[in-house]
Formats: C-alpha cells, structure tokens, sequence
C-alpha cells in the first residue's frame, strides 16, 4: 500500500514512479522498554534502538528497519537492504553520511547492485548544510 501511495504522489510531481536514487541513515532513540533488541550507543550515549531508514530524493520511505543500539550504521544498512530485496532493486545509487564509508560497505552494496556514495566531510569548522544528507535528517524529524 505505501509504495503504491509513494508512486502516486511521485507521479502527481511529475516525477518517475520509482526512483533510482536512495539517501541512507540512522538514528538512536532511547527507550525504557525491555522487550525486544537493546543495546548501548557508545558514541551518543543511548540506551535503546536504532532506526535505519532508506528515502528518495523527496524524502519519502523506501525502506525502514528497527535494531539494537549497538548495531553499526553499516551492520544496519545492509539488514535494511537484504530484508527488503524487492524495494531496492531499482536503486543505482545511494548516498550516505561518513559512517558508510570504505571498502567493505561498497562490496556490501554492490552485492545488491547498488554504488554508495558519502556524503560530508570531516573536521568541519563551520555549519554547513549538505547536499542531499539534510533530506533524510527531513524525514526523521
């Protein structure tokens, strides 16, 4: 049903019905439950989950999955692609922050047939917004 209503509203914009593109993140949100996957985030210092989500150039879902804290951004993503094969394979790329990078994460996706991009750079020392990385952080607020 979502992906008949994201082709839809696509179209509507005058856009293709599925995109090729997908920007990727995560985001750990805390929680007091204990049922279900938990685990520690060493950097944000989060007791909880970790929410990875794939949308397109919009920002609309593509792709979402929910695991423990400690899971890696990278861990995570290729989860979110293997659980969900049919939604990804029209993907060529895909564009990521700097907790994606490097060799492995790229043979990862190439398995699903999919070249990763990073997105960002690091000792930054001004605020700056950066291309498509801000449509994702969209769609979590």
């Amino acid at each position: 049903m979502h992906d008949h209503l994201r082709a839809g509203l696509r179209e509507a914009l005058g856009k293709n019905a599925w995109t090729s593109v997908g920007i990727a993140d995560s985001q750990s949100v805390k929680t007091v439950e204990e049922k279900g996957s938990l685990g520690f985030d060493a950097n944000k210092r989060i007791k909880g989950r970790k929410r990875h989500i794939l949308v397109d150039h919009l920002g609309l879902m593509i792709a979402a999955a929910v695991g423990a804290t400690n899971c890696t951004d990278r861990d995570g993503l290729d989860a979110l692609c293997g659980l969900n094969k049919a939604r990804i394979k029209l993907l060529k790329k895909k564009y990521a922050d700097l907790g994606y990078s490097g060799e492995d994460m790229r043979n990862r996706m190439l398995r699903y047939g999919i070249d990763i991009e990073t997105i960002g750079r690091r000792c930054k020392k001004t605020f700056e917004v950066e291309p498509k990385r801000w449509i994702v952080e969209r769609t979590f607020a």
